[in-house]
């Protein structure tokens, strides 16, 4: 990715009157979520979840970027057609969660930090390539076209940064305008 890429990118992620959708629910958070309206917790479920999210009429419109879940990367739509594809056809840039969480900071009761940075670029790599999911009919089969590849986003789990799910409306989650 060049920095012309990367400047072009960042420029479309904070577009004016859009946001970006935090659908990185991990498996424990989506649980909680599910359980509140006893729905259960299933690969299947959490599939046709978002891609009611992202599939909505006017995504586009509002939304800017998303950043998905690994196992929601690997999902398709009912069509067979990639979630990340289903979003670009709408303008809206693909991303993926790239922490793993946050833990306790040793010798600091309290105070957390967020793993994950250890082998990123590794991860980061994996990310793009095809992988088989638990139900075949759902694996996100093409790769990740080229230029996509290095866009995936770092979200921070401390809850004093992080969004905290994906019912917030956009402009709760917009950039401040620039002046």
């Amino acid at each position: 990715m060049t920095s012309h890429d990367l400047a072009a990118t960042a420029q479309a992620m904070v577009a004016p009157g859009k946001g970006i959708l935090a659908a990185d629910e991990s498996f424990g958070t989506i649980e909680k979520r599910f359980k509140s309206i006893s729905v259960p917790n299933t690969e299947e479920n959490r599939r046709a979840y978002r891609q009611m999210l992202f599939t909505a009429p006017g995504v586009g419109d509002y939304i800017s970027g998303v950043i998905m879940f690994d196992e929601t990367l690997r999902h398709t739509a009912d069509d067979g057609t990639p979630f990340a594809g289903v979003l670009e056809k709408q303008g809206v840039i693909p991303g993926i969660k790239v922490d793993k969480g946050a833990k306790a900071l040793a010798g600091f009761p309290g105070e957390q930090v967020t793993e994950g940075l250890d082998g990123l670029r590794e991860r980061l790599a994996t990310a793009s390539r095809p992988r088989p999911a638990s139900k075949p009919t759902r694996t996100r089969s093409p790769a990740m076209p080229r230029s996509r590849r290095s866009r995936g986003w770092y979200r921070s789990s401390s809850p004093r940064s992080s969004w905290t799910g994906t019912t917030r409306s956009s402009a709760a989650r917009r950039s401040p305008r620039r002046r």
